[in-house]
């Protein structure tokens, strides 16, 4: 079976924490992360904070990175920013206008 190549959409997608440190969290944020790592006897809440920007309910989107190929050359567009909102409709805007 042959793909098209021009068929495939090439997505990275980087997220960084709300908030970089565990000791800035507002409580009730600090309760939702505290209980998520409730079971965990290995570290503390505090210690695995770091790991914090990959969980959907504590990070947010800054990067958008598409590549794809159009007429046999690869084309790549990089859409960034602090604003997860901006980031987001940029792309969606970009998606359809290209794909």
């Amino acid at each position: 079976m042959q793909i098209n190549s021009e068929k495939i959409l090439f997505l990275d997608i980087e997220t960084v924490p709300l908030v970089y440190q565990y000791g800035d969290l507002n409580l009730h944020t600090k309760e939702m992360w505290d209980k998520k790592w409730q079971f965990n006897k290995e570290q503390s809440p505090e210690q695995i904070y770091s790991k914090a920007g990959i969980y959907a309910e504590f990070a947010k989107v800054i990067c958008v990175g598409v590549g794809f190929y159009n007429q046999n050359k690869f084309r790549v567009k990089t859409i960034s920013g602090d604003s997860e909102k901006s980031v987001l409709e940029n792309f969606s805007e970009l998606a359809e206008k290209y794909f």
